[in-house]
């Protein structure tokens, strides 16, 4: 449980916001330096595509168990303390992955394991805190304002940091890019001491009880219920994007390149999101997510057929389009509905289910890519990259029909 009270009419803690977002955004540059570049490090390792594709595949399935079962031990702490000292856990552990990586640079595909079980640890810290914190310190009137702007910040990290981190790998080594990144680690938990959090009265963490509430209220089943559905199919949506770097490096085999094309389409991404913002509303996006998710479809089915820049391009425009759209609106249900709904006291258990959803077809499609890149077959291997994209595009049918039935 969380505060019991409306934290729309409660007076607001700006400094602790400001910081808790600050923090974010510095947690964002670290998690691009961790995922799509310590993803593109492991290629200069690898022999072949296979080897490459199995030890993503072994890296991120193992970030993701490891994130699944802390996530779920350290829902019990969060919220039966002030989360904020998990949160600065969280940094801690993410500052041993980094030193990790300056010290096992050029033998990290030998520990991709251990590196994603610190990562998913690191993650699972993480993302129990921070997303009790964000919804009990941003007001229900503002949470859909709060969702876009933090996702317009994070894109506009994603427009610089890519360029700069690819440089620099390029000039120097990912080791000492590695030590900068330590830097920021050490940045983001001084300022987490200005984030300041209550420690919660009297509460207890029930899944089994919040589940029964579920089922037996029709409003929160239909509001909420829906949502982990929904999450079980945009879990998906972490291999499509660890898929798309993997075809960026076998494209180009240039961390300068990923970072290039990735701050680039981060634009994109920002313009899309704003024009949705300013011309669609809740309930009338049904033809719009037709729209991107065909596009998705039919640029990843080219792709594969005729691999080649120009198709890497146009698929990456769509994913990029998708991902920004989808992503997006589906954080501001997850964050608003449980205040509309006034179930304050369940906001840790709601999140943990929410993470568990993704969790659970991250580890999946993880763990099916490892699979499929043992058979060493490139058909078998560009069907279940179709087979992916496919099951995310489900998302934004199901994310459709979701707006449409409870449409404001």
């Amino acid at each position: 449980m969380s505060y019991t009270y409306d934290i729309a009419t409660s007076k607001k803690d700006i400094r602790s916001t400001v910081a808790l977002s600050v923090c974010h955004i510095l947690h964002t540059i670290i998690k691009l330096f961790l995922s799509t570049f310590l993803i593109a490090h492991i290629y200069s390792f690898c022999e072949d595509i296979y080897t490459y594709a199995a030890n993503v595949a072994l890296y991120q399935m193992f970030t993701y168990i490891a994130m699944f079962i802390s996530y779920y031990i350290l829902s019990f702490f969060v919220d039966k303390t002030n989360r904020v000292w998990i949160y600065r856990v969280a940094n801690i552990i993410e500052s041993i992955l980094v030193v990790v990586s300056i010290f096992f640079g050029k033998d990290l595909a030998k520990i991709v394991i251990l590196a994603g079980c610190l990562n998913g640890l690191s993650h699972g810290s993480y993302y129990s805190s921070y997303n009790v914190l964000r919804q009990e310190m941003v007001s229900r009137k503002s949470i859909k304002n709060f969702t876009v702007i933090i996702s317009v910040l994070a894109k506009l990290v994603n427009i610089v940091c890519p360029i700069i981190l690819g440089a620099l790998i390029e000039v120097s080594t990912f080791s000492m890019v590695a030590i900068y990144v330590l830097v920021l680690c050490f940045i983001q938990l001084i300022v987490s001491f200005l984030i300041r959090s209550k420690k919660p009265v009297d509460s207890d963490f029930k899944l089994g009880e919040y589940f029964k509430k579920i089922k037996s209220d029709p409003m929160v089943k239909k509001k909420i219920g829906k949502l982990y559905i929904i999450g079980l199919f945009y879990g998906f949506v972490t291999i499509v994007s660890s898929l798309l770097s993997v075809n960026i490096m076998m494209q180009f085999g240039s961390s300068f390149s990923l970072g290039a094309m990735t701050s680039v389409f981060a634009v994109v991404a920002i313009v899309v999101l704003l024009l949705m913002r300013k011309f669609t509303k809740m309930g009338g996006r049904t033809w719009l997510y037709i729209l991107i998710s065909s596009f998705l479809v039919v640029s990843a089915m080219v792709l594969s057929i005729i691999p080649n820049l120009i198709t890497l391009i146009i698929y990456h425009l769509a994913f990029s389009i998708f991902e920004v759209i989808v992503a997006t609106n589906y954080d501001i249900h997850r964050n608003s509905n449980m205040k509309e709904l006034g179930l304050y006291q369940d906001i840790a258990e709601h999140q943990c289910v929410v993470e568990s959803c993704f969790g659970i077809s991250r580890i999946l499609s993880f763990g099916l890519l490892f699979i499929l890149s043992l058979f060493k077959n490139n058909l078998i291997y560009q069907i279940g990259f179709i087979v992916f994209i496919v099951l995310l595009c489900v998302t934004a049918i199901l994310l459709a029909k979701y707006e449409k039935d409870n449409k404001e």
